[in-house]
């Protein structure tokens, strides 16, 4: 039998009217190809293959059904129980996103696989509690299935937050203010002793309630980021290509479809004239396109970024936010008489530094799945070990890769984009006194535009949105409250360098309207 290739033509997919015994069969293929690809071993493969078959046969699940989820879902969870790598996680969740339907739940509830499910991996009992739900459910009609099922979905997330231990809450605090993983700073810092340190950030990192990641200084790669925000009719226009088809530079896309929708698209694009052009070119066209009613376009200014964590209402097993704290709180220290200025990251220094497609393809492992070991990164660039540590320390001592630990995204799960023309000094006034909240990312245009992605507790972010809507009454503003952004699982576009005079390739071809 023929198994189409839904990764690329889901409707085709979906139209084939597979049988069960079919459904598992695509699944096993999916696992195969992945352990012939060298992602997974044959052992890896079987100690999945017959709960996933049984599942199937049980849920009688097809692509996008609730059931298909609940199958993807509890394959990862046993993806993740075996311990395998990020890429692994990655190619999975391609496959799961791409055999999924998405549902919008509320005003800032998206039901959209898979990340909507991140934040029950390791929650021992939400597969089964779903799996019961679910199959009590396969009676009804398929619109009740699915809104009793999202109720009860989204009601389990909020109760499966991540439990710490005191010790492990006061290691985790400690580790995203010190932004670091060192045992003999954190034993310093909490006077313990380092091994029992070492073990509590393997725990935390282990289960990602960390997220071990790198910050990159683009400039010194010969790249930048550009914003653009387009503005649309109403909420059924239709994604303009350059959205929903292949880009290689587009990296996140937030797409607010509710109220006055609007698209906001960052790229990280080649810093050279003709990206300029082609931009402009692009921004003439969407113009034109119907439904489009205005088109923005900004690039970021580098001095400017700025990220704050403040987790110190989480108590370890839930947030104890005070009634209406956040509103007031920021209120108050926007119109604070002092403001304190923001410290931002030393440039890197890029004096005498040539990029090289070597340098370029071990940021890359990095950028994909976090710091890495020499040995990891020697083995995948095939080089010598001495050469690949050299290039590494180079990297780092300039400053051109620099390690970042995050909280996993499961513990503040909505979000909020801001995009403000307002003055430096309202920037610098907004940035600290959103201080209070989980997370702020502030970022700067060279053109005044303020960029702000908040991460809150949910539920907070529909009251957060109201006030800030308050503070900024006589600014020009564009605020998108969503569930999660659409990542592209972006990767630098190696095939588009050339090292010969390390200038990037980029083509008028890649921006479709």
């Amino acid at each position: 039998m023929a198994i189409p290739n839904f990764l690329h033509n889901k409707t085709a997919f979906n139209k084939q009217g597979l049988s069960l015994s079919e459904m598992s069969l695509v699944i096993k293929r999916q696992l195969m190809q992945m352990a012939k690809d060298g992602m997974l071993t044959s052992n890896d493969v079987d100690r999945i293959l017959p709960e996933i078959e049984k599942l199937t046969e049980e849920l009688e699940a097809k692509p996008a059904t609730i059931g298909w989820d609940l199958i993807c879902f509890r394959t990862r969870q046993l993806m993740k129980n075996l311990h395998l790598g990020g890429s692994v996680i990655n190619r999975w969740n391609q496959f799961w996103a791409n055999t999924s339907r998405q549902h919008r739940y509320s005003l800032n509830l998206n039901y959209k696989c898979p990340k909507v499910y991140q934040s029950l991996d390791y929650c021992d009992y939400a597969f089964e509690i779903l799996k019961d739900i679910y199959i009590s459910l396969k009676s009804v009609s398929d619109e009740e299935l699915v809104q009793t099922y999202l109720d009860a979905f989204f009601k389990l997330r909020t109760r499966c937050l991540p439990s710490l231990t005191p010790s492990e809450r006061e290691v985790f605090l400690a580790i995203i203010k010190e932004q670091s993983l060192s045992p003999s700073l954190l034993a310093e810092r909490l006077g313990r002793t380092q091994g029992h340190m070492a073990q509590i950030a393997k725990t935390l990192l282990s289960k990602q309630i960390l997220v071990h990641s790198i910050h990159l200084d683009l400039t010194a790669l010969n790249l930048k980021v550009m914003f653009g925000l387009v503005e649309l009719d109403n909420a059924n226009v239709t994604l303009p290509a350059c959205f929903s088809t292949e880009n290689p530079w587009i990296y996140s896309l937030y797409d607010s479809n509710l109220g006055n929708r609007f698209i906001l698209a960052s790229f990280i694009v080649p810093d050279i004239e003709r990206t300029d052009g082609i931009i402009d070119k692009w921004v003439s066209k969407l113009r034109e396109y119907r439904g489009v009613s205005d088109v923005h376009v900004f690039t970021r200014d580098e001095r400017f970024n700025w990220r704050h964590l403040n987790y110190d209402l989480y108590d370890g097993k839930r947030w104890n936010i005070p009634n209406m704290f956040y509103g007031p709180s920021v209120k108050s220290k926007f119109k604070s008489d002092e403001i304190e200025p923001i410290k931002h990251d030393p440039p890197s220094r890029t004096k005498g530094y040539s990029l090289s497609l070597d340098d370029l393809k071990i940021i890359n492992e990095f950028w994909m799945n976090g710091p890495l070991p020499v040995r990891t990164v020697r083995k995948q660039l095939k080089k010598d070990y001495n050469y690949v540590r050299m290039r590494l320390n180079d990297l780092y001592s300039r400053g051109i890769i620099r390690e970042r630990i995050w909280p996993s995204p499961i513990f503040a799960s909505e979000a909020l984009s801001l995009v403000a023309e307002i003055s430096l000094e309202e920037h610098t006034r907004l940035s600290r006194a959103l201080e209070v909240i989980p997370e702020v990312y502030s970022m700067r245009s060279y053109t005044d535009q303020s960029i702000f992605f908040l991460r809150l507790p949910e539920g907070q972010s529909p009251f957060l949105a109201s006030d800030i809507r308050s503070l900024l009454q006589a600014s020009k503003l564009w605020l998108n409250q969503y569930f999660d952004e659409l990542f592209v699982d972006w990767a630098f576009p190696i095939s588009r360098f050339q090292e010969s005079d390390k200038t990037w390739i980029i083509k008028e071809s890649d921006f479709k309207v």
